[in-house]
């Protein structure tokens, strides 16, 4: 049975994956305009034996690994990296596709749901909206497929008992892995609200076999030991968050840490998927790709139930108390600047790691788990008792989506709103008249199928007769889920990623031999996510192509194309300011940029401005003020060697990044490095009159201290994991 149900979630599995088999993949969004171009990189550099810390071509430079947007250590990938970027990248999404759902599944059965239970409980977590919506953010829904596997390892280690010598060594050793290991993925909220979780979870049953003191001392030990296993990851990226606008220096703030809070009207969705609409009549707030944790409309209805016996006070074992509690609790956080817990003092949106809404993966897992068990408790006297719900429910839906459905309905609401706020504003009448017509093409609608969804489940769980009931929920709620899934996101053909852009036959050769940059205006408000957001933003594939065109960060540099805008959060603060400080009309300001050319758009036309720039790499006579352009020709991605004639006393101008780990060397002696140029951007070294050799190189200090940290830590890990075992047998 258990290769049944294994396989049943395999199959789930590459069904819903059936654009992958269709040669096409999810490459909108980040993963086009930041995955993409960033596993690029490093699978280059990795094939090449190099440490792909900076990226040159990226934001004036970048240090790439510190970006947190995709983990260069993360052991998967770096296996996977061997084989050609269009084979490992949905590879990689598939397996955790399947490892997310196989290890639902076993934690499930470790909490004594049935098989059956089980399978639900799995599918809910791994096709669940959550999980789909982000999969456009790569480093996210990795990490997710780590959380079931970190709870499956605490309860298995606190079923031991824990006064055991071998047990500390071991549960230590494997709780520091899995808490850390994610980390590696390059994401840091997902990984940090995991591990609060688990170790939360760890700390609740722990210390019914052990005291609380010594509870959480093995609390504290785990996040000691994840954090150093974590450490080349976490080290680097909250040395650029310094340097970030998300810095103490920097313009983040309490609004834009709560800018993805979730909005209650969102609710709907829950039932109704597409309830906000999609082509041009979408009426939500911001991205639905946050917002989203559909897990089926069947199993929405049992986790309901096993809430509502909790709160009745009904016998409920410590697992399912806590799971409750952490479904509400993480809810609640997710509200953002609407959550109570802001009366109290508490901010839940994890300050520079914002978006509250993504609390909203624990509300989702724990809604599965409790599907679980409100599925094992179908017995005939329940279903019996509760048949009349069922009835109602199915009434109220079905007649709310014909009522809303029906146009006259429609112009009746709006007549009574006209009458009633006479002296209202008329714009307010204006907006309420928009979002009626836009109700009636959204989900509320008779001619969307995923009007149907829950509608067909809640006639189905209506009417099948009660020996059949478990079987049908089911059935229909993995159809239900599959569909869902299997049509949220867009995919294009690998091609369009691959294949050259017309716009660089256009660019002047300075751009394209490296010796200037390119700046790209873009449309603003363009959204290219999942499917569930704005589509008068979300870029259709004409849209896409357009981009592509433009050649928008960081797609240029998949043609080894450098320009100067960063596309994801954790910006450089120095560069970015200079940027947003930009008269795209003064030609001095964008030469001393080093930009040589502009991509912009013109009705639907891509137009190329050419422009004289400052040189990437100039050597200036301090006493003149005279400029010499030097051939920029880097050796490595974060290495620069060259020779320097000077006639007297000169600088040294490098149009690239300034950032802490970069050193000079002018004649095998370590120099200093200045700032220069807008807000201290770039890079300056003061050189004396004659010839000299100079090398620029990258040397991030915290990198290396953190790839060592964290290798001595994942031996302690696996040495406590061995030695515990040794002591248990």
């Amino acid at each position: 049975m258990k290769l049944i149900s294994s396989a049943v979630l395999v199959i789930c599995t590459l069904i819903v994956f059936w654009p992958i088999w269709n040669g096409r993949f999810y490459l909108t969004g980040d993963m086009r305009d930041v995955t993409i171009p960033i596993e690029s990189f490093f699978k280059e550099e990795q094939m090449a034996n190099r440490l792909p810390a900076w990226m040159p071509d990226a934001a004036f430079g970048f240090p790439i690994i510190a970006s947190a947007q995709i983990g260069f250590f993360y052991p998967p990938l770096l296996i996977a990296r061997f084989l050609p970027l269009f084979v490992y990248i949905p590879l990689i999404v598939v397996l955790h596709t399947m490892v997310a759902a196989i290890g639902t599944y076993v934690f499930a059965r470790k909490l004594g749901q049935s098989q059956t239970a089980s399978i639900l409980t799995a599918a809910c977590t791994a096709l669940g909206a959550f999980a789909w919506q982000h999969i456009t953010h790569l480093n996210i829904y990795l990490a997710l497929a780590w959380l079931p596997w970190q709870l499956l390892a605490v309860k298995k280690i606190t079923q031991k008992p824990m006064v055991h010598p071998w047990g500390v060594p071991w549960a230590i050793g494997i709780m520091g892995l899995v808490v850390g290991i994610p980390f590696l993925i390059g994401q840091m909220q997902i990984p940090a609200l995991m591990a609060g979780f688990s170790l939360l979870y760890y700390l609740v049953l722990a210390s019914q076999k052990i005291s609380l003191t010594s509870a959480a001392s093995h609390v504290i030990l785990i996040s000691l030991l994840a954090a150093a296993t974590a450490s080349v990851q976490v080290l680097p990226t909250l040395e650029l968050v310094k340097y970030s606008s998300r810095g103490t220096g920097g313009d983040f703030d309490i609004v834009r840490a709560n800018q993805h809070s979730y909005p209650i009207y969102h609710l709907p969705t829950l039932v109704f998927p597409r309830f906000f609409g999609q082509d041009n009549t979408y009426w939500g707030k911001r991205l639905e790709i946050e917002y989203g944790f559909f897990i089926g409309t069947a199993p929405l209805i049992l986790a309901a139930g096993t809430i509502l016996r909790f709160l009745k006070k009904k016998s409920a074992s410590l697992d399912q108390s806590f799971f409750v509690s952490a479904a509400i609790i993480s809810f609640l956080l997710a509200l953002g600047s609407l959550s109570p817990f802001r009366l109290i003092g508490l901010e839940p949106s994890l300050w520079v790691f914002s978006a509250p809404a993504r609390w909203l993966f624990i509300t989702s897992f724990c809604l599965a788990l409790l599907a679980g068990w409100g599925f094992d408790n179908l017995h005939p006297k329940t279903i019996l008792k509760n048949r009349w719900l069922l009835f109602i429910a199915w009434l109220a839906v079905i007649g709310t989506t014909f009522l809303l459905a029906l146009p006259n309905t429609k112009n009746w609401i709006l007549a009574c709103l006209q009458q009633i706020g006479s002296a209202a504003d008329s714009a307010q009448i204006l907006k309420l008249s928009q979002l009626l017509s836009y109700a009636g093409r959204t989900s509320l609608s008779l001619f969307s199928p995923y009007t149907w969804l829950p509608i067909g489940t809640l006639t189905l769980m209506a009417f099948t007769p009660r020996p059949y009931l478990k079987k049908t929920i089911l059935a229909v709620s993995l159809l239900e889920l599959l569909v869902v899934a299997g049509t949220t996101s867009p995919t294009a053909a690998w091609s369009t990623i691959t294949s050259t852009p017309k716009t660089l036959s256009a660019l002047p050769h300075n751009v394209l031999e490296g010796q200037a940059r390119l700046f790209t205006i873009q449309p603003e408000g363009q959204d290219t996510g999942a499917w569930f957001t704005n589509p008068a933003s979300r870029a259709d594939s004409q849209i896409r192509q357009q981009q592509k065109d433009l050649l928008v960060p960081l797609v240029s540099t998949l043609f080894h194309i450098p320009g100067v805008s960063w596309p994801a959060s954790l910006d450089i603060q120095s560069t970015g300011q200079a940027i947003a400080s930009l008269d795209k009309t003064d030609t001095d300001a964008l030469a001393e940029l080093n930009i040589g050319a502009i991509t912009s758009l013109d009705s639907g036309r891509i137009v190329v401005t050419a422009n004289t720039p400052k040189p990437r790499f100039g050597l200036r006579d301090t006493s003149t003020d005279i400029e010499k352009e030097m051939t920029y020709n880097p050796s490595t991605a974060g290495s620069i060697k060259t020779t320097v004639e000077a006639e007297r006393h000169a600088l040294v101008t490098i149009r690239d990044t300034w950032y802490p780990g970069w050193r000079a060397y002018l004649d095998n002696q370590p120099v200093a490095i200045e700032k220069t140029g807008p807000y201290g951007a770039f890079r300056a070294i003061r050189i004396p009159s004659g010839q000299h050799s100079l090398l620029v190189r990258y040397e991030p200090s915290l990198l290396y201290v953190g790839l060592a940290v964290t290798v001595l830590a994942a031996l302690a890990s696996c040495a406590a994991v061995a030695v515990g075992y040794k002591l248990r047998t």
